[in-house]
This record gives structure tokens, sequence and C-alpha cells, in this order.
């Protein structure tokens, strides 16, 4: 490419941010992602990084805590007898005396024993356990449960948590809402029936043979959505038809093990075939030809018009209900990204951050001569006082010092001057337009919702990354400051205090900001974020 426009989005740099498959790195792609790949293996070397998640084999169920009187008598009714004839103390003598020898259940719960997980598998034993049957499901499992064949809720020898939850994310998320407890609670419920992978490891897996022929599953490693080759290959290689997890089965697939390229062309080609005839192109080449007499939906540039987007945004409400509706709802699911509700630019396990690809593209873009404007997308005041009161200013700082930082280094490295690179995001003329109150169903000049500015808006980007003037528009003077290294905390300080006066002036709906934030209700986990 001789030229682009590149956008900065905050929001995308955390790397708890889901990744879209449809739109990551195997459809059509060419060999920049093997690239990246190297590039990072390089970088991660000289990182520290906790490495692997893989823990060391649990030891052997053992027992800790206080002595449970009622429990052992419970299980040993023989004992209880005993006890009450006075030829023991107590069960614990007894115990001692001789249950320990006669390899007797102790009256002390294994350490590794989850009851809330047992009772949440069994609800029989739950209700038995109500009732007072049993004195608890750990009662239930030594007496019955371990004769009848229950899963006594400790996960098995090969159990892998973490890859299941990676490879369902969907369990992940109902686990965060307490509708199961962990992944293989949600297998034992439902996950084996439905014939879930990721839990177990099938024998035949050769997992360094498919990290080396998928340079796409290294990188998504990396970024810590998946732990290993396996839980990638489970949860999308698969469906991309990647190859050398496992042995080949014929000719062919040994054809296709020896030659990755091959299955990946596959791939692209039945992608670009589904999309081609899929039911929407279908539907959109019919109305295309049956609609030749209307007006044309796109505009001069070859964009797609929504010619109907302001009325739905009326029929909405307006922007200034939708606005107050997303910014004290509770739910900033843009920042906070659940189910982990917290924002953080490293994966501490791979000492990979968010930060890599940003530094890849500009080394990329510098070897290839490529002249590249890079900016910050404007985010509205309010939008920045929410992110100060979520606990995200500090980070939203230290990303822009970040992105200039980088941008120089590279620069130096290539014995070239910095990509140009402006900020649109700090409080001025364009990010303090008023917004209607919750009862006005007018639009706003300047912004579509909290996160997409309008074609006016993106049209003085482009005038002032290009250096463009078009006839009859203005570029505010303070929208846009083109940053570097010698004048990014000046700027952060001058708009911090904008900011502070827009606060002043918009009292009320601050402070309608500051009560969401701290509603106990509110999801955001922020403060117990341990990574940066």
């Amino acid at each position: 490419m001789e030229q682009v426009v590149v956008k900065h989005d905050f929001f995308g740099f955390n790397i708890f941010f889901p990744r879209n498959q449809d739109e990551l790195e195997a459809r059509f792609s060419g060999n920049r992602v093997a690239g990246f790949a190297d590039f990072l293996a390089s970088e991660l070397a000289s990182r520290p990084h906790r490495g692997s998640a893989k823990e060391a084999p649990p030891p052997a169920r053992r027992e800790s805590g206080e002595w449970n009187e009622a429990l052992y008598l419970a299980i040993h009714p023989d004992v209880a007898a005993a006890v009450q004839r006075k030829e023991f103390k107590s069960g614990k003598e007894h115990y001692e005396l001789a249950g320990r020898a006669e390899g007797r259940t102790s009256g002390v719960v294994p350490s590794d024993w989850n009851e809330e997980q047992y009772l949440k598998i069994y609800s029989d034993v739950a209700a038995a356990v109500r009732n007072g049957t049993f004195i608890s499901g750990y009662h239930h499992y030594v007496l019955a449960g371990r004769r009848e064949g229950r899963e006594d809720g400790t996960p098995p020898k090969g159990w892998d948590e973490e890859a299941y939850l990676q490879v369902n994310r969907d369990v992940e998320f109902a686990i965060s809402q307490k509708q199961f407890i962990s992944g293989y609670h949600h297998y034992l419920v439902a996950g084996r029936s439905e014939k879930r992978l990721g839990g177990f490891r099938p024998t035949n897996w050769n997992e360094a043979r498919y990290l080396a022929d998928n340079p796409s599953a290294r990188i998504r490693i990396a970024l810590g959505d998946y732990s290993s080759g396996y839980a990638h290959y489970a949860a999308v290689g698969q469906q991309q038809r990647l190859t050398g997890g496992f042995p080949a089965n014929g000719i062919v697939e040994e054809w296709r093990q020896d030659r990755p390229e091959i299955s990946k062309a596959i791939f692209q080609f039945a992608e670009i075939f589904r999309l081609l005839f899929s039911a929407t192109a279908v539907r959109d080449s019919i109305l295309t030809i049956g609609r030749q007499s209307e007006a044309p939906a796109f505009d001069d540039l070859g964009m797609r018009v929504w010619r109907e987007h302001d009325e739905t945004m009326r029929q909405l409400g307006g922007l200034g209900k939708l606005f107050h509706a997303h910014l004290i709802n509770w739910r900033w699911y843009l920042w906070l990204m659940p189910p982990r509700f917290m924002y953080c630019f490293s994966n501490d396990r791979t000492g990979m951050t968010s930060f890599d690809a940003y530094r890849f593209m500009l080394r990329q873009a510098f070897k290839d001569g490529t002249d590249a404007r890079l900016f910050t997308p404007p985010l509205h005041a309010s939008v920045r006082t929410l992110m100060r009161e979520l606990g995200l200013e500090e980070r939203y700082q230290f990303w822009l010092k970040q992105l200039v930082a980088i941008n120089e280094e590279e620069a130096r490295r290539a014995g070239r001057q910095p990509f140009p690179l402006w900020d649109f995001s700090d409080t001025n003329l364009v990010t303090t337009e008023a917004i209607p109150a919750p009862s006005d169903p007018r639009l706003m000049r300047w912004f579509f919702d909290i996160s997409h500015h309008r074609q006016a808006a993106g049209d003085l980007i482009l005038d002032r990354l290009l250096e463009h003037q078009e006839p009859g528009r203005t570029i505010p003077a303070d929208f846009g400051v083109r940053l570097a290294g010698a004048i990014v905390d000046q700027h952060l300080a001058r708009s911090e205090a904008r900011r502070v006066d827009w606060v002043a002036a918009n009292g009320p709906f601050v402070a309608q900001i500051v009560a969401a934030v701290r509603n106990p209700a509110a999801e955001n986990r922020q403060a117990q974020a341990t990574c940066w």
C-alpha cells in the first residue's frame, strides 16, 4: 500500500476484548501472519512472563480442616452406637484408636472436595440434604454416591478447565452469571451430552506440529485467547481445516499436512464461495436488479449509505436518550468486557501486549515505504468522564503515550521521521457537543452514538490528516493535536483542564454518571486488575 489511514481505538487494545473469528487471520490474509508470529517469538523471548498456565498434577486427595464429629458418626452408625454405649468417648477417639487402622473414612472432608458443585450437579442430593436425610453432599457421596457411580465433582486427571472455557465462551459467561460453578460442572451437567470439546486433549494430538504448521494459532496463544494449540483447534482450527494436530488419515491428508498452504487456500475458497452465494448476497443481488430505477444507495466515494439511520435513531428516542442510557446503565461492555469486567494491555502469562501488533504494523510500514496517517477518534467528554470514574483514565493516558513512544522508536529504528499521529479524543469543540435531553428526539451533529462519530466529523479528521482544505469547510482550531513525546504530557494536562470545565457546566448529568459507577450493581472489577 502506498498510503493508509489508521484509527487506533482504545477499546480494541484491551487484551480481553473479544475478537470476532470471522474477521481474524485465516480468512483472506497473506503471508503477514507468519511474519507477525515470527516477530512475536523474537520479541517475547526476552520478556519476563509466567509461562504456561499448566499446573503440576494435583496431589492425591488429602484431608484438611477441622474434624466433623457428626459427619463421622453419620457415616459409621456402628461407631455412633458404640459411643452411645460409652465404649468410646467420641467418634474421633474411635478413629484414632481403631478407625484409621480399619481404613474407615474419617470425619474430615478432603481439601479438594467441592460441596457446592456436588449439590449443583445432583439436585436430588441437595433436596435430601435440605430435608435432613444427609448431613452434606460429602456424606451422601461416601454412603451412596460413590457406589452409584456419581461424579464427586473433582475433575479427573487430564481435565483442562482453562481450555474448556476458552473453547466454550458461552460457558465462561454462564459461570460469571453464576449459572455454573466451573467448566467441569457444565461438562458433567450438559457439555458431555452435547459433545463439547476442549476439556480433554486426545491422546494422539501433536501439539508441536500443529503450532509449527499454523502461525495464526501461535499468535492467538500469545494473546491469551487460547492456552494451547489444541484449544485453538477445538475452537476455530477445526472449522478452518487446519492440519498438523492429528496423524494423517490417508495419502490426501499426508499431502495436505506437508503443504499447509493448500488447506488455507481451500478454507479461503470456501469462505469466498459462502460470501458470494450466501442468502444475504443473493437477496442483495435481487434487490439491486429489481430497484434500478431508485436513487443509488452509495455516495460519491462508493460507500453504502444507510439512509434510514437517522429516522431509526429518532424512533429509538433520539441520541439524548441513548447517550444517557449507555452511560448510566451499569453495563459498560465496550470498556469492561464480560466476564472479566476489567481492562488490561498485557498477558502476563506470555508477555505479549496489545501494542505488539501496532509495533509490527509500523515496522512493516516503514520497511515498505507506506505513508501511514495515524489518529485516535473523538471521544465525547461525557465518555472520558465515565472512563475516569471507572478507573480507566490512567490507562488511557498510558495508552496514548505508548502510541507516541512506539511510533518514535520504530522511526528511529528505520532512520525515518515518525508517522503523523493525531489525537482527536481530547476535550475540544467536537467532543463537548451538547447532548440533547433524554426526552429530546433530536440527533447530534458530530456523533452517531457514544462510540461512533458522524461523517461530518470524519471529514474534518481526514482534512486534518491529509492536510486538505475543502472549500466551505473549516476545521475547528482545537480539533486535532499532532502528538510527539515532547508535548504529550502538556497536551493531556490541557485536555483535562478543559474536561474539568465541562464537568462544572454539566453537573447534574455528571452526578448521574458518578452515581451509576458507584452503584453496588455496577459490573466493574477494574480495581481487582493485577495486569497492565
